[in-house]
């Protein structure tokens, strides 16, 4: 997951290891991250990172969301909401 706080800015990776995938299935599969360095009513873009089984990375959607908190204080969003995005 690659995040940045401006419309321009450079993308950084967010996430410290690799959100583990379904492999290749035509079922609908959703993934989830919690960004918990996220601040309360900042927007932020987001950009999902792919990587195949053999390692190839693609970036896939890029999208704006305001920090959205929940009760535990982190910022959420789903995988499948960016994706449907693109």
């Amino acid at each position: 997951m690659l995040r940045r706080a401006t419309r321009d800015g450079e993308f950084t990776k967010i996430n410290t290891k690799l959100i583990a995938g379904q492999g290749t299935t035509s079922e609908r599969t959703t993934y989830e991250y919690a960004d918990t360095s996220a601040k309360p009513n900042v927007i932020y873009y987001y950009q999902i990172e792919d990587v195949s089984l053999e390692g190839h990375a693609s970036r896939l959607a890029t999208t704006h969301l305001r920090g959205n908190v929940t009760a535990a204080g982190k910022a959420t969003t789903t995988w499948g909401e960016l994706k449907a995005l693109q």
